[in-house]
C-alpha cells in the first residue's frame, strides 16, 4: 500500500501565489509513489482543477468552514474572522480529516495553515512551507504566535527563496525549494527578434490590487510615462481590496490606455498579449509569474523581492528597479522603450535561465524530501 502525503492548502485556484505553487507541484506529481491528498480550508475552489485532479485519483477533502466565514457581510466577517473560536473551529475539522486519513507526511501551505496544524505537531510529522515574509491576517496576537511559537514546533520547514532565510524564524531543519513551473505551458512566443518593433508597447502588472504590491506606485509611473510616449498601455490583472481605489486614481482621459483585465483564467494569454510584465511588490516569496513572464518570452522590470537577486542581473536577463517609487519604476519604463535592442538580447538569456525552475524539478526535490523524513520516521 502506498504511503499517504497531505498538503493543507488555502484554496485550490490559478490566481495567487500559494495557489499557482500548488498546482505547479501537484500537476507534476501525479506520477509520485505516494498517495498525494489535499485538504482545503475554503469551499469555493475551482471545479476546473478539481475535475482535474480527480482524474489522476488525488482526493481533495473541504475542511468544514469557520463559524463567522458563514456570515455575510464582509466586514463583520474581517473582523471576527481571527477570533479564537473560529480557529478553533478549523482546528477541529482539520484534526478530524487527518485522523480520518492518517497521513505519513502532513506539508503545510499558508499562514493559516500553520497556525492550526501546530496544533498537531506530537500527532504528525509536520512540514510548513513558507512562501512569503509578509503575514496577511492583522491580529497582532496571532502573528506573535506564528513567528515565536507555531514555527518553531514543525518536524522541518520548506521555504521557497533564500531571501526567506533572513526574514522568517526558521527552526534547525529547513530545505530551499524554489518555485518552478510548467515550461512548455509558457512556451508561447518563439519569435522574439521584432517584438518591440509593433506599433504599441504594452506593459503588464499581475497581482492582488492593494498597496503592498505597488499598485499605487505603478499607476502614478504610469500615467507620467504617458505624458512621454503615446504609444503606452498598460494592463492590469487581479482584483483586491483596493481595486475601486486603484481604479478610481486612473484618469478619464486613460481609460483606455489602463485596462483592468479582473481575473484570468489562462495567464498564457495575457503574456501573449504584452511587452514587459513589472513586478513592483513590496515582498514576495516567489514570484511565480517573475518565471511566467521570463519563460514567455516578456521582458521583466522588477525590484529586488523574493527569487529576483538570484535570478535577475539587471540590464543582462531583465531590468532591476532600485527603489521602488514612482519616479524610479517611470525611469525604467522609459529606459526600456528607448533601448529596444537590448530588451531583446535580455529576453533570450532570460529563457535560458528560466529553464532551471521547472515544475519538474520542484516535485522531485519535494519528493526526495518526503522519502527521506518519512524513511527517518521508520527507523
Amino acid at each position: 500500500m502506498r504511503q499517504k502525503i497531505v498538503h493543507i492548502i488555502p484554496r485550490l485556484d490559478y490566481f495567487g501565489g500559494i495557489e499557482n505553487f500548488i498546482i505547479n507541484l501537484l500537476f507534476q506529481s501525479i506520477q509520485s509513489k505516494y498517495q498525494i491528498k489535499l485538504l482545503t480550508f475554503y469551499s469555493e475552489n475551482n471545479q476546473k482543477i478539481i475535475t482535474e485532479l480527480s482524474k489522476y485519483s488525488i482526493e481533495i477533502f473541504p475542511l468544514k468552514k469557520a463559524l463567522f466565514e458563514n456570515i455575510n457581510s464582509k466586514y463583520v466577517r474581517f473582523v471576527l474572522k481571527n477570533f479564537f473560536i473560529s480557529y478553533y473551529d478549523k482546528y477541529n475539522s482539520l484534526k478530524s480529516r487527518l485522523h480520518e486519513i492518517d497521513p505519513d507526511l502532513v506539508f503545510s501551505h499558508g499562514e493559516d495553515s500553520e497556525i492550526i496544524s501546530s496544533f498537531l505537531f506530537n500527532s504528525y510529522r509536520i512540514v510548513n512551507v513558507i512562501h512569503g515574509a509578509e503575514f496577511f491576517p492583522l491580529n497582532p496576537i496571532l502573528r506573535l504566535y506564528l513567528e515565536n511559537i507555531s514555527r518553531k514546533k514543525f518536524y522541518h520547514t520548506v521555504l521557497v527563496s533564500n531571501v526567506l532565510k533572513n526574514k522568517v524564524p526558521v527552526n534547525r531543519k529547513y530545505s530551499i525549494i524554489n518555485c518552478g513551473i510548467d515550461l512548455k505551458k509558457f512556451e508561447i512566443r518563439n519569435n522574439i527578434s521584432n517584438f518591440f518593433t509593433e506599433k504599441e508597447i504594452r506593459f503588464g502588472f499581475i497581482g492582488r490590487l492593494e498597496k503592498h504590491k505597488g499598485i499605487y506606485n505603478l499607476i502614478d509611473a504610469f500615467i507620467e510615462l504617458k505624458r512621454n510616449y503615446s504609444n503606452v498601455i498598460l494592463e492590469i490583472v487581479g482584483s483586491g481590496k483596493d481595486e475601486k481605489i486603484v481604479k478610481a486614481k486612473v484618469p478619464k482621459e486613460l481609460c483606455n490606455d489602463i485596462i483592468f483585465r479582473g481575473q484570468i483564467e489562462d495567464i498564457t494569454l495575457f503574456y501573449k498579449n504584452i511587452q514587459v510584465l513589472i513586478i513592483c511588490s513590496e515582498s514576495e516569496g516567489g514570484p511565480l509569474v517573475l518565471l511566467e513572464a521570463m519563460a514567455s518570452g516578456v521582458l521583466v522590470i522588477t525590484n529586488k523581492v523574493g527569487l529576483v537577486p538570484e535570478i535577475i542581473e539587471d540590464r543582462i536577463n531583465g531590468r532591476l528597479i532600485f527603489s521602488n517609487t514612482p519616479a524610479e519604476i517611470f525611469k525604467t519604463m522609459k529606459e526600456t522603450i528607448e533601448e529596444l535592442e537590448l530588451n531583446n538580447n535580455m529576453i533570450k538569456k532570460a529563457k535560458d535561465v528560466v529553464q532551471h525552475y521547472s515544475s519538474k524539478r520542484l516535485a522531485s526535490e519535494f519528493d526526495l524530501l518526503a522519502s527521506k523524513i518519512i524513511s527517518q520516521n521508520q527507523l
